[in-house]
């Protein structure tokens, strides 16, 4: 019998409650998923099974990586924010991919409005879970659904996005997010397969630009960006808006 790629135990009443409104399966043992999600002492996690799984996932928005920025501010200086315009007027921007939300947290304390868009339910628990840790975020509006049809169906309406950010899987290891996390989105999300049809999406819809954050060595996602800002292993394409 196949796992199931993820899963909540029927054990585990707190992730139940969290994952069975998203239609989150439930398993009764840890063997039958290959990702669990579970509550811990520090918030709903994704856990990895197996005897050399590595611990929890966590999304955090008040510790770690993302609280220091929050409490030190971030920069409108940073590659990020100026490759999104920030400098140039950007004041809304969907997260297309939004994952554990570094990015989308990174540019509401820049400021910004932020939609943080995500497709994977279990990914979307995490965040809600984390938000709700933090007492909220002012600024960040969570939406659970597909990136292509929303943008689609937000074209030329009062929801378009002065820009959109696209931070697809990456295909190799010289990622920003660390093994463990990307172990755990790998295997609850699965490869991205729609990336050049989520970037055409997001042109369409932008008013100004989309950005493609990349592995600094790997081609753009789809040619012809007008231009690119490059970090010591991150690189943004910038597709601005005819």
């Amino acid at each position: 019998m196949h796992a199931t790629a993820v899963a909540v135990l029927a054990s585990d009443a707190a992730a139940r409650a969290a994952g069975e409104p998203l239609g989150v399966p439930v398993v009764a043992a840890p063997a039958e998923a290959l990702v669990l999600l579970v509550s811990t002492p520090k918030g709903l996690a994704l856990q990895v099974t197996g005897a050399d799984a590595p611990g929890p996932v966590v999304v955090e928005l008040v510790k770690g990586k993302v609280g220091w920025r929050k409490r030190h501010g971030a920069s409108p200086r940073d590659p990020l924010c100026r490759a999104l315009g920030l400098h140039k007027g950007t004041r809304t921007v969907v997260d297309a991919t939004a994952g554990l939300l570094v990015d989308s947290m990174a540019l509401v304390n820049a400021g910004l409005e932020v939609t943080a868009v995500e497709r994977a339910p279990v990914v979307h628990a995490l965040q809600r879970d984390a938000v709700k840790r933090a007492g909220g975020v002012p600024g960040l509006t969570l939406v659970l659904g597909d990136a292509i049809e929303l943008l689609r169906a937000w074209q030329g309406s009062a929801r378009a996005p002065d820009a959109v950010l696209v931070d697809p899987m990456y295909d190799d290891e010289r990622s920003s997010v660390a093994p463990k996390e990307m172990r755990a989105l790998r295997l609850a999300v699965g490869a991205d397969v729609d990336g050049a049809a989520l970037v055409t999406a997001a042109r369409a819809c932008a008013r100004s630009r989309v950005v493609v954050k990349r592995s600094r060595h790997a081609p753009p996602l789809v040619p012809a960006p007008s231009y690119a800002h490059e970090g010591r292993t991150t690189r943004f394409d910038v597709y601005l808006r005819a």
